[in-house]
């Protein structure tokens, strides 16, 4: 089950840092929802400052299938560590017990999730400073536990910036396009593509909202939406 929640857990809060190049059965959702009921936003609220990332910064997002249309699960991601090269985040899924951990580097790559490890990572991070069409590629290894290697090719690019709401208040964000194919170096007829839009606000230092488009062999398998329903730093 740990397994499984860390699928969906990466999917989303790494824009694709795991998107099932491998796919595997999500986890039942902890807590459903049907979208009507849950998508007026609140009024728009002042943005707390956290440029800097500080131990206990926190994110809370619910995330919707929009294949289905259903909020599958709300989850939070707090700040456990920081180091020079490191972040750790702790990620905590509403009505489970289960807990996890991904590592990041400083520019929101992951390195490691559960068991698996990226080399250099997983290239779904934000490039600094920001800047409308600045561009950057995408080149690194998915290994999993058992040895299998998958091998990630793709860019980002800055589209444009935009003003978005949602429940949290409103942000004035960076939209980013990725897109990237991964493959199995073992067996090269599992072949995943995915498209993912992030809109990044730098004065949260994270990113509002995130959709996720996967396909396998060209079919759709995964739509998700992940967006910010709350945040903060410890006081």
């Amino acid at each position: 089950m740990l397994n499984r929640l860390f699928f969906i857990a990466i999917l989303c809060l790494s824009a694709g840092s795991a998107l099932a190049e491998d796919p595997a059965p999500t986890a039942q959702p902890a807590e459903t929802a049907t979208k009507p009921n849950d998508t007026a936003p609140a009024p728009p609220t002042p943005v707390v400052d956290m440029r800097q990332v500080a131990v206990g910064d926190h994110w809370s997002y619910d995330l919707t299938d929009e294949i289905s249309g259903e909020i599958k699960r709300r989850q939070t991601a707090t700040v456990t560590e920081v180091s020079t090269k490191d972040v750790t985040v702790r990620i905590e899924i509403a009505g489970s017990d289960n807990v996890g951990i991904i590592i990041y580097d400083n520019s929101w790559n992951a390195t490691k999730n559960g068991p698996q490890r990226f080399s250099p990572n997983d290239g779904s991070g934000i490039e600094q400073p920001l800047e409308v069409n600045k561009t950057w590629k995408i080149q690194s290894n998915r290994i999993d536990s058992n040895g299998a290697v998958w091998k990630r090719v793709g860019e980002s690019r800055v589209t444009g910036k935009e003003s978005i709401t949602t429940k949290a208040g409103q942000f004035d964000t960076f939209l980013i396009e990725t897109k990237f194919s991964a493959q199995n170096t073992n067996d090269r007829s599992r072949k995943t593509d995915a498209v993912v839009q992030t809109w990044f606000d730098p004065d949260i230092n994270h990113w509002v909202k995130r959709s996720t488009v996967m396909r396998v062999n060209g079919h759709v398998l995964q739509n998700y939406v992940l967006e910010l329903t709350g945040y903060g730093r410890r006081k």
